[in-house]
């Protein structure tokens, strides 16, 4: 099988290193940006990293960035520990929006019609993406079945169809295609399952349409179009996948 090395490298910031990297990605112009414990961070073409200051008051402290997203205008969204979403504009300065969530912001996607849905550790919420104005925060209801099957929301992702995927701790996989209704699967019944865990780590989509689902303690599935089991990684049941918190990148490649 195909090997690739992959080399460790220090966020170094101000001379000091930060180690709890929380958050990466690729913007169109090639440039990295990493949330971190302390704030955000960008990498230039020489590879050095530039913290981005973050608006704060005297009082706050460091402000941990747990998400991020470049949306279809370019801006950079970036979501905190402490329930913030914020913006940064090409050539601009930082800004909050004005809605402050409970808990965390864990996950950022755009939807087929511009919104931007935020993962929250309370539901999820949609934003319109030019004015940052909240839209609706959509929490679990027992009483609506095809609603949302729990609060603590870590994954979202847009497919190739426009589907939005929706996952996190106890909440299973669940789809939202063009409808209100979120069709849901796992955990399953059978332990042996690799979807048997309903704490859903890490979510991919890869170029031949199939999605990779990673859970609490147990092997990747791959999943198709129907949400059929086609697959597991690693193939061997005795390996372990006890500490997969999320999918890389890189995997579109498979």
């Amino acid at each position: 099988p195909q090997t690739r090395r992959f080399d460790t490298e220090a966020l170094r910031i101000d001379g000091e290193t930060e180690r709890r990297v929380l958050a990466l990605a690729v913007d169109r112009d090639g440039s990295l940006w990493a949330g971190h414990w302390r704030g955000l961070a960008r990498r230039d073409a020489d590879g050095k990293w530039t913290a981005v200051t973050l608006p704060r008051t005297d009082k706050e402290g460091a402000i941990g960035i747990s998400t991020l997203l470049q949306d279809r205008e370019g801006r950079l969204w970036f979501g905190s520990v402490d329930g913030r979403i914020g913006r940064l504009e090409a050539g601009g300065q930082p800004q909050w929006l004005a809605a402050r969530f409970k808990g965390g912001v864990q996950s950022l996607a755009q939807a087929v019609d511009g919104t931007v849905w935020a993962g929250l550790t309370d539901g999820i919420a949609w934003l319109d993406a030019g004015s940052g104005a909240l839209l609706r925060q959509l929490r679990h209801n027992p009483h609506l079945p095809g609603g949302l099957a729990g609060n603590d929301v870590n994954v979202l992702l847009r497919d190739q169809t426009g589907a939005m995927w929706v996952g996190g701790y106890g909440v299973g996989l669940q789809r939202h295609h063009q409808h209100p209704a979120l069709a849901v699967r796992g955990p399953d019944a059978d332990p042996a399952s690799p979807l048997a865990s309903s704490d859903l780590r890490g979510l991919l989509a890869r170029r031949d349409g199939l999605l990779m689902v990673a859970t609490h303690g147990g092997p990747v599935a791959l999943l198709d179009a129907q949400l059929r089991t086609v697959g597991r990684w690693p193939r061997e049941a005795d390996m372990p996948v006890d500490n997969l918190m999320a999918l890389p990148v890189l995997c579109n490649h498979l």
